[in-house]
């Protein structure tokens, strides 16, 4: 697998666009896209680390395909994107989003208190 494939694939189990990758990373919409499109196929240790600590994806992997693919296993891509979105959320709305997932909490404990 490259490395184009390599980026590709975190995007799309990221469920994020290029620019919101290129975004998050601090690099353009057109070194993204010679990433994606094996134009270029080397990056950074620093920019592979960087992918590692937002995504969750090994900086060894990205770089080479070698190792673990990710981090923590237990953290799937839904909650990586979660996670991320609540980190560039204005505090308020990061309250109501607290407050909704302990509401959610909540609801399904007295669901499961029902059964």
């Amino acid at each position: 697998m490259t490395l184009g494939e390599r980026i590709k694939m975190i995007i799309k189990e990221c469920r994020i666009s290029q620019i919101e990758f290129a975004a998050a990373l601090g690099i353009s919409i057109n070194y993204t896209n010679l990433l994606a499109n094996d134009k270029k196929t080397t990056i950074s240790d620093t920019l592979a680390k960087l992918i590692e600590a937002l995504y969750g994806y090994r900086a060894q992997w990205v770089m080479s395909g070698e190792g673990e693919k990710t981090v923590d296993r237990e953290l799937s891509a839904s909650k990586a994107d979660i996670m991320r979105r609540v980190q560039k959320m204005p505090e308020h709305e990061a309250r109501a989003t607290l407050a909704f997932i302990i509401a959610l909490e909540s609801v399904n404990n007295d669901f499961a208190d029902d059964l």
